[in-house]
Order: C-alpha cells, then structure tokens, then sequence
C-alpha cells in the first residue's frame, strides 16, 4: 500500500488569465469579447478566494466553467472538457 502524499497547487490569478485567454484565441473568439468575459470572470474568482479561506483547484474550475457558461457556452465547453478532448 502506498502512502497518500498530498501534492499543493499554487493558484495564480496571472496564469488562470493567460490560460483563458490561449482559449479564447483557440477558439477565434474575438479579442476584445474575449477581454470582456474573461475579466469578469477573474473578478468573480477573486471574489470568491477572498471570501472563502480554503480553495480547492476543483472549486476554481467550477466556478470559472460556470461564470464561463453565463457568457459564451462554447468557451465554457472547451474550458470543462480541454482535458478530455482529443
């Protein structure tokens, strides 16, 4: 039996920006559209970081997919399944 050995995760607001903006260039989204979604929702995960003590990596995905749904679907799509996809 192996030893659970939890591994950290460093959150960077900078990197999750430039993550979702490689998407939104993948998928022809126009600049300044892109721009517009995505700093709302880096707004709304700060926010939430600020208001919750303890964050986890599935908690950021899930509210960034959601907040991504509420603009461009297809972004939110592509965002939730990146991973999955072929």
């Amino acid at each position: 039996m192996k030893k659970f050995e939890a591994s950290s995760y460093s959150f960077s607001i900078d990197e999750l920006e430039k993550d979702l903006f490689r998407e939104a260039r993948a998928l022809r989204i126009h600049g300044g559209f892109a721009e517009a979604i995505i700093g709302k929702v880096i707004l709304a995960v700060e926010s939430y970081t600020k208001t919750h003590p303890v964050v986890t990596e599935n908690d950021i995905k899930k509210l960034v997919y959601t907040e991504l749904k509420k603009y461009h679907k297809d972004f939110a799509f592509f965002y939730h399944n990146r991973d999955k996809i072929i």
